[in-house]
Parts: C-alpha cells; structure tokens; sequence
C-alpha cells in the first residue's frame, strides 16, 4: 500500500513538473527545468512539495532591474560581458570598469562613475553594466534618462495643481534618495537652461552631501565643457569620482563604434 502510495505521489509530481507556466511571458527567461512557472514538485518521504527554481533568482533580479526603469533592450543587450574589447583604449575602459566595481564590491567605497565624449563609444552600454552588476549585489537603484525626465520634472515642480507639485516632490526625493542613481545622458547638447541646471545642482549636490549615495553618470559632455557650463557641479562630482580617478573622457571620432559599422 505504502509503494502505492508514493508511486501516487510520484506521478502527481511528474504531471506538476511537466505543465507548463508563462513566466517567460513577462521576463523572456525560459527556464527547462520548472518550463516556466518558477517552481518545481519533489518527493519529500512519500509526500509532494513545492520549491523555488533555480531560475527565480535570474527573475527577481530582473524584477528588480525593471522596478529602477530600466528598458527590457538594455538590461539585454548592455551587460558588461557584451562589450567590445578588440581595441587597446576599450580594453583599457573595462579595466577601469573593473577596478570601480572592485572597490564599491571591496572596499566599501561609494565613489561616483562619469564617463563623458563621443557618441557611440559604449558609454551607456559601460555604465548599464556597471549599474547592472552593483544591483545584483542589493542595492536600491534608480535610472532616469536626463533629457526626458529633467523637462517632465520642471513641469511639475511649476504646475499650479497640489497634487502635481506633491509628485514632484515625491519623485524628486526618490532620485536623490536611491543607493544608486544611475544618470543617462547628463546635460546634453545646449539643454542647458537656468531651470535645468537648477535642478541638476539641487540633485548632484544632495547626493553628493551624502556619503553613501553612489551616482553613474554618461554624458557627451567632457569634463573640460562641463566646467565652463557649470564649476560647483564638475567640482562635486570631480570629488566623488576619487579625485577624478572615475572622471572619464573619451575623445576621437575613430571611438565611435556606429561611424565603424
């Protein structure tokens, strides 16, 4: 009766194990082993039991990493193991990559990350990695796109409406308030306005007050044209990229992969 019983049991969680879930809907990850539904059945004695998948750590992380708006594209595609590295001055980038995730990782350091210059040099798809590979380590992150976000953000902050001015405040409070801010295109072109650099200060320098706010920042601005658009913001970020040590220029259009395509 007990053979019976477990040879039960041991079909019920075959059949578990063989349906079919649609996780892989939502997050693109297939999984062979739970085919998709995150858990898998096992025998425990003679009784059925149910279990995490191994895949549901790829999958919160993932959660994770869309929670901080980051695209489905980039989270694919902009890992630091796809990067480019045929070329001398890309080799020596990942190496500079390598030693500040080593020392946020390691030494328990919270320094800052700018890398400004060309387009098409890899800079979103260095930081995206970066930014990615601290956020599997735990900590709260935050991605904004400058030139859409800052504009959306000064419209609120001047609306006329309570309620609006309570969401800009509220979000607003969220970028300076993340582990890790992660900034995409800083200050591009001339979108360089009073109310734009206002806001940049007010955000650059609330994190850079605190000691344990870590900010990832990409920019075609180089650090010289960043001075001359703004001293007190290229001062507090030359600071917390240790002394200018993560203060990155790329320069040379031969560095932009799109033109080499």
């Amino acid at each position: 009766m007990e053979d019976t019983n477990k040879s039960i049991f041991q079909f019920d969680v075959d059949n578990y194990n063989e349906s079919v879930g649609t996780l892989n809907q939502e997050d693109s990850i297939n999984c062979s082993i739970c085919k998709n539904k995150g858990k898998i059945a096992f025998l425990d004695g003679k009784y059925m039991k149910i279990k995490d998948c191994e895949c549901m750590k790829k999958r919160i992380l993932y959660k994770r990493f869309m929670e901080t708006g980051v695209s489905k594209e980039q989270f694919k595609n902009y890992q630091l193991n796809t990067y480019t590295t045929d070329l001398e001055w890309q080799q020596d980038l990942m190496n500079k990559v390598k030693e500040y995730i080593y020392d946020i990782l390691n030494n328990n350091k919270k320094n800052w990350f700018y890398i400004g210059g060309i387009s098409g040099s890899g800079k979103t798809h260095l930081c995206t990695g970066i930014f990615s590979k601290l956020i599997q380590y735990g900590y709260d992150g935050r991605y904004m796109v400058w030139n859409s976000e800052v504009p959306e953000l000064i419209s609120m902050k001047q609306s006329f409406y309570t309620d609006v001015q309570d969401k800009f405040r509220a979000k607003k409070k969220e970028l300076i308030n993340c582990d890790i801010l992660y900034i995409d295109d800083f200050l591009q072109a001339d979108n360089t306005s009073k109310d734009i650099m206002s806001m940049a200060y007010d955000i650059i320098n609330a994190r850079y007050s605190d000691p344990n706010k870590i900010t990832i920042i990409s920019s075609e601005v180089l650090r010289e044209e960043l001075q001359k658009k703004t001293n007190a913001i290229t001062g507090r970020i030359f600071e917390r990229t240790d002394s200018g040590k993560y203060f990155i220029n790329i320069t040379g259009l031969e560095k932009n992969y799109r033109l080499r395509k």
